[in-house]
């Protein structure tokens, strides 16, 4: 291979760079080279593969952006450099056509000719997935799972350094509950005994302590005490200021439906604040009237306090979550590199309130309590109204969350030396980590920019569609069974032949890549309504369906009787190529490594999903044609060499995106 052989898109781009920037210095521009993305853009120009704005050489030229393009223009036509098939100019814009073989170079090489790994001396630390110790994970802890995983291996495709964190919820009144519910009635029995999974199982204890608060604190409600209590917070600021908000919203409500056909309307009750009281009261009763609740809290301090029989209890149903997380996260394929439990670590933030209080950092307040005022660290501006002291050590010496995440954010640094640190976590924490970041940066200000709330929206499923045991959540488990049990049908039906072996392995690959790829489908903040059936479609845009087709590009090359090994790079059977089709799969697959490139810097993974989705729609058409894309059978040696190539290109190209979205592929199907 000669030197000068385009052989990636890296060397295509910097090829057509210095060619444009020889041009730019001959017609007068003696500046540096902008160091703008803007410059050189896919076109939207039919036939054309780059735009090349004009517009920031115009200023030292003094002319006119229409006359500098018309000077790039006649330069262009004078030297007739091979890399250019042909160019126009659009008002201040040139618009570029790549050389066939120069294109084909860059796209087939890609992925067929071994090149230098990206080097980064970026270290990313991710955190996604923290899970609680009080329940099994659910349809928000998939999307969140398979989005941490994806966004980690995109980041280390560009060469960063990534350490994965899970931390694990694992200390609290809320794991108390589920420690009492099983004290209270479980009796001795366990995962193993019932044949429970062991985070199902706790979270069995968890609903069961619900279940069991609900009922007490509805005949509390009953109550000559409640009644008591229902007239004093009726009258307390914080009733009326309730009361008066939930009328307002009452009073909309039978606005709207004033204004519906009256056969459409429907009969609103009557506004009654009992109702509001006991959903405003409820935590309220907890830590203050309920027998239940004050056994929670005495197994709380007894936990932080050391007792035996209690770390003994929360010890050993940690144990059987931590095995059941484990088992999800080994089916769902999602690993981490770091554990975290929040127990082992809380107490660190504790200390870096009363270091930075010491420093004059932080305040105290009037009711005794240390933390910060929000408009001195940016979150708020003065006057709005809103209350600007934060807490993060109460009166009392106890912490918040806030606290905790300050010093787990400090400690890793102090231990990983990280640049960078994303936190995967859903969008109704956004203002928490708002606030936490700018803390952080507060506290020391060399951390500013370093943080990032990866912030992604809900995930729902269609109504009626595999509820869970207690028909609120959809647990991880089930939805995995659930889908692999549809692609087993699926699978069935389209390969009657397989074997039981073949038939489970194949569904269960293919039930991932539905999950995975759907949902990674949507950008992050997107709200998304994961359809079960259409995710296992083997047309359009889904995970089957490039499983399919990365199988067909494999299915080809055996059939040509070679294996993908075998097929090595030939920039010279490249200008074969040219059809309308060759030429659409080929600007695709050139244009990924860019769409990469998008996927890293935004943390978006739809990026990867949409540009592969393309690459295999433009294949499949090059395809179905077969007359004029014959591949195995085609006459022309040098034609059916590069035709070859081309398929490679293409399926090497899924194979990795599909890998980049943590879909493991099928080599034939």
């Amino acid at each position: 291979m000669e030197a000068t052989t385009i052989c990636n898109s890296l060397q295509l781009e910097i090829k057509i760079e210095n060619e444009l920037k020889n041009i730019i210095k001959e017609i007068g521009v003696q500046a540096e080279w902008p160091k703008n993305s803007y410059l050189i853009l896919p076109s939207k120009e039919k036939g054309y593969d780059l735009t090349f704005s004009i517009f920031p050489f115009t200023k030292e030229l003094k002319k006119k952006p229409d006359e500098v393009a018309e000077l790039v223009l006649v330069k262009l036509k004078e030297k007739e450099l091979p890399i250019f098939s042909s160019y126009i100019r659009t008002q201040a814009y040139i618009q570029l056509k790549i050389a066939t073989q120069s294109l084909a170079g860059a796209a087939i090489g890609e992925f067929t000719v071994q090149k230098a790994p990206i080097v980064s001396d970026q270290h990313i630390l991710i955190e996604y997935s923290s899970p609680n110790t009080n329940k099994p994970q659910h349809l928000g802890h998939v999307r969140n799972n398979c989005l941490g995983a994806a966004v980690s291996l995109i980041l280390k495709s560009q060469g960063h350094k990534v350490t994965k964190i899970v931390l694990v919820n694992d200390r609290g009144i809320h794991i108390c509950k589920s420690m009492l519910a099983y004290k209270k009635f479980g009796q001795g029995e366990t995962p193993e005994s019932i044949s429970m999974k062991g985070d199902h199982f706790v979270g069995k204890y968890y609903v069961e302590f619900e279940k069991q608060f609900v009922t007490e604190f509805k005949e509390w409600l009953t109550t000559d005490q409640s009644k008591e209590e229902f007239e004093k917070w009726k009258n307390s600021s914080t009733g009326k200021t309730a009361i008066t908000k939930a009328l307002k919203e009452h009073q909309k409500d039978l606005e709207k439906e004033k204004k519906k056909p009256a056969d459409q309307q429907n009969v609103l009750p009557e506004f009654d604040p009992f109702k509001l009281f006991q959903s405003e009261y409820r935590n309220y009763y907890m830590g203050h009237f309920s027998k239940l609740g004050t056994e929670a809290n005495e197994m709380l301090v007894k936990w932080e306090e050391g007792d035996k029989e209690t770390k003994d209890l929360w010890l050993t149903m940690n144990g059987w979550v931590f095995k059941g997380f484990k088992e999800t996260y080994d089916a769902f394929g999602v690993s981490f590199d770091v554990w975290e439990k929040e127990s082992e670590i809380y107490e660190y933030g504790k200390e870096v309130v009363l270091q930075a209080f010491e420093k004059g950092q932080l305040k105290k307040f009037e009711n005794g309590a240390i933390g910060c005022d929000l408009v001195e660290i940016g979150v708020l501006k003065a006057n709005t109204g809103e209350e600007r002291n934060k807490a993060l050590l109460r009166a009392n010496g106890t912490s918040v969350y806030m606290t905790q995440d300050v010093g787990t954010a400090l400690n890793r640094l102090k231990n990983y030396k990280y640049n960078r640190a994303i936190y995967v976590v859903g969008n109704e924490q956004e203002r928490h980590f708002e606030i936490l970041f700018k803390l952080i940066e507060h506290l020391q200000p060399e951390m500013k920019g370093s943080f990032f709330h990866l912030s992604y929206g809900m995930v729902n499923l269609p109504s009626g569609r595999m509820k869970s045991r207690e028909g609120t959540v959809v647990d991880a488990d089930d939805l995995l069974k659930e889908v692999s049990t549809m692609a087993y049908d699926l699978t069935k039906v389209k390969w009657p032949t397989l074997s039981e072996e073949d038939l489970t392995f194949r569904a269960n690959k293919i039930a991932l890549s539905a999950i995975k790829f759907f949902i990674l489908s949507f950008g992050p903040s997107t709200t998304v309504l994961f359809d079960p059936a259409a995710s296992l479609q083997f047309k359009g845009k889904s995970g089957p369906y490039l499983l399919y087709q990365y199988a067909r590009t494999r299915s080809i090359i055996k059939k040509a009787g070679l294996v993908p090994e075998e097929l090595k790079f030939n920039y010279d059977c490249l200008s074969t190529l040219g059809t309308a089709e060759e030429m659409d799969v080929l600007r695709k697959l050139y244009m990924f490594p860019k769409e990469l490139q998008m996927a890293a810097k935004n943390l978006d993974p739809s990026k990867v999903t949409d540009a592969a989705y393309e690459i295999t729609k433009s294949f499949n058409l090059f395809y179905k044609l077969k007359d004029k894309h014959q591949v195995v059978n085609c006459e022309d040696p040098v034609l059916r060499e590069a035709r070859l190539l081309l398929v490679l290109a293409v399926g090497v190209c899924v194979r990795n995106a599909l890998e980049l979205c943590g879909i493991e592929v099928l080599e034939h199907m």
